[in-house]
């Protein structure tokens, strides 16, 4: 998260994350960054921030939120993130899942062939109808780790890509 002092907040049943501790910072859009609701009944969630393809005055951040109990988000299965402002699929071993803007999912046990070292895998977004590759890849499993697949803008390189994550710390 950029800045020093970042912090959040909450707000109307949500999380705002902000510049500034002070609670008058919810109330400034110039000081917010971006804001979450949490899914209903999470106790526990793993924030995910990603940068905002054409920002609008007080969100430079999408900020999403993923139930990560054990029953949700379980070991072995890959959550899904979709910030970006267009459809977008993830192939897996010959299945594409489909994300909506906004849509955060839970793929269940990606992979079919348990002995394999690595998940292949081919990112398409949805422009004008057609689908595009963005990226092609492996990406290392371990069989009872989780891992989060977000999709984002990358102004950097003007293109849609996939951000892989191992959640460290999986209960």
């Amino acid at each position: 998260l950029p800045g020093a002092g970042s912090d959040a907040m909450t707000r109307s049943g949500k999380l705002v994350f902000t510049t500034d501790r002070d609670r008058r910072s919810l109330h400034d859009p110039l000081l917010r960054l971006g804001e979450v609701t949490l899914p209903d009944n999470t106790r526990t969630a793993v924030i995910v921030f990603a940068r905002v393809k054409d920002p609008a005055p007080g969100i430079k951040w999408a900020v999403a939120a993923v139930d990560d109990s054990p029953g949700h988000f379980p070991a072995g299965s890959m959550a899904t993130v979709n910030t970006s402002p267009v459809p977008v699929a993830l192939k897996l071993e010959n299945k594409k899942h489909l994300s909506q803007p906004g849509e955060t999912s839970v793929i269940v046990d990606p992979m079919k062939d348990q002995q394999a070292k690595a998940l292949e895998y081919r990112f398409l977004y949805q422009q004008d109808g057609d689908w595009k590759i963005s990226g092609v890849g492996l990406w290392p499993r371990k069989p009872n780790a989780r891992d989060l697949a977000v999709y984002h803008w990358d102004a950097r390189r003007s293109c849609f890509i996939v951000r892989f994550v191992r959640d460290p710390v999986a209960p």
